[in-house]
């Protein structure tokens, strides 16, 4: 038993620290993925009522949040979570009012008007607060979409991209500019260079430098591209399944917001609730389902394997440890994982050669720069007139899976685990680079094995 109570103390003293240092994060970069709420209690005659006492709950996480109106009959709640609130104003000689499902979205500054009749305090008057959605406080452009619309759209590679090419305003870079400076991010906001968007997870950057990481001297740029994985995606953000909400400011947005002219993407992760939930997935591609690639039967090659397995799962709740802490009302966590693995082909392509004639009739001296070449695996190629060109057809045929474990292996050996450049607190992201084939093998039948890892914790309080 004092193993298992010492084991208790230090896990528990690793939770708070924890939850103590997420906590002063989200206090430091609170503006852009939080909420705030102002409300303005008066009488039925348009005068203030001081001192009113505003009780407002999570109807997720029953944390209640207490303040009053004040002198000035106005009182304010910051740094909300986004999320649905009840909110119960009360004073004396006055009808309670409960104004509940108010909807709270990130980057949400919200106002309410409320007035209270003179009653007794055991009557209450109930509000549905659900249809205060239009913006009154300033004059942005935003678009939120929120979990549910996440939840009902199929997303390609399980990133939400395709989300936010769908608000207004947006252009997707063309996938033909290729990675030159100005067409290195993914979308244009307004007509703004793709490299002057701004990413946030949870108010912390996501944003990585524009420029070449060569190491070679290059034109300076003052743009910024969010910290995508090696497949381009999302998941090294945040995962779909650990995603809240996200909100895309486009136009005349408030100053907070002034590191880069373009769009403003703000992203805010889940929290843990009052009950436990969990999910698990695992999205599937095989070759067994799909048929072969046209240059593959063009050229007499089997069907390329393919192996995609995206799989992960969540778990959220209150943090409880039995006999010492139990914070069902009071203390939360969410964690999330997500894992891909992908063995991609490469469709088979053909490469000309030098025929086995000329290297045969060439002089010693060119048959070694000759023999340089991969051997022909089809025969001499003529021309229009049906003379002899000297060239050959080139196409290999290699084992992609095999290869591709053996170069993952020499990957993983020279090259350990790395980090992406990224600081969203409290995520770990660690990917495999890409496998590589030798050079002879670009324009033949090979595949890449790529390993994207990400596993994110939060703790709220």
């Amino acid at each position: 038993m004092p193993k298992i109570e010492a084991y208790f103390r230090r896990f528990a003293i690793w939770m708070f620290l924890a939850m103590l240092w997420t906590s002063i994060q989200k206090c430091a970069y609170a503006d852009s993925s939080t909420a705030n709420l102002s409300v303005s209690v008066s009488d039925s005659s348009d005068a203030i009522i001081p001192g009113a006492r505003l009780v407002l709950r999570n109807s997720d996480t029953n944390q209640e949040q207490q303040t009053d109106s004040g002198r000035a009959g106005l009182a304010t709640f910051s740094f909300l979570k986004p999320g649905r609130y009840t909110l119960t104003v009360s004073k004396d000689a006055f009808v309670d009012v409960v104004v509940d499902h108010i909807l709270l979205n990130v980057g949400d500054e919200k106002h309410l008007q409320l007035s209270l009749k003179i009653g007794s305090a055991a009557q209450a008057v109930t509000v549905d607060g659900s249809g205060l959605t239009m913006n009154t406080t300033d004059a942005s452009v935003s678009t939120v979409i929120d979990r549910k619309f996440v939840e009902n759209m199929p997303l390609n590679g399980r990133s939400f991209q395709d989300l936010i090419s769908m608000t207004p305003g947006i252009v997707t870079q063309s996938s033909q500019a290729g990675g030159f400076v100005q067409n290195q991010g993914d979308f244009g906001v307004n007509g703004q260079r793709t490299e002057s968007n701004s990413y946030t997870v949870d108010g912390v950057s996501g944003n990585i430098g524009a420029g070449y990481p060569n190491g070679s001297a290059q034109n300076g740029t003052a743009g910024s591209i969010s910290a995508s994985t090696a497949l381009g995606t999302t998941q090294s953000l945040v995962s779909v399944d650990a995603l809240q909400e996200f909100r895309v400011s486009s136009s005349t947005y408030s100053a907070e917001y002034g590191r880069t002219p373009g769009g403003q993407f703000a992203l805010s992760t889940r929290s843990g609730t009052k009950a436990l939930h969990g999910t698990l997935f695992d999205y599937l591609r095989n070759d067994l389902f799909d048929a072969n690639d046209w240059f593959n039967n063009y050229n007499g090659i089997r069907k390329t394997p393919l192996r995609q397995n995206d799989f992960g799962g969540t778990l959220g709740g209150p943090i409880t440890i039995p006999h010492l802490y139990r914070g069902r009302e009071r203390s939360f966590f969410f964690g999330s994982y997500e894992g891909l693995r992908l063995v991609q082909p490469t469709a088979a392509t053909t490469q000309y050669v030098p025929s086995i004639a000329i290297r045969s009739s060439a002089p010693a001296a060119m048959q070694q720069v000759l023999n340089a070449f991969p051997v022909p695996t089809g025969g001499e190629v003529v021309d229009a007139s049906g003379s002899l060109t000297g060239l050959s057809t080139f196409v290999r045929h290699i084992h992609s899976q095999q290869i591709s474990m053996q170069r993952a292996s020499e990957w993983t050996t020279k090259f350990p685990r790395r980090s992406l450049p990224s600081s969203v607190t409290g995520t770990r992201r660690h990917i495999r680079p890409p496998v590589r084939s030798p050079p002879y093998f670009n324009n033949s039948k090979t595949a890449k094995l790529i390993l994207v890892e990400l596993i994110a914790f939060s703790g709220e309080t």
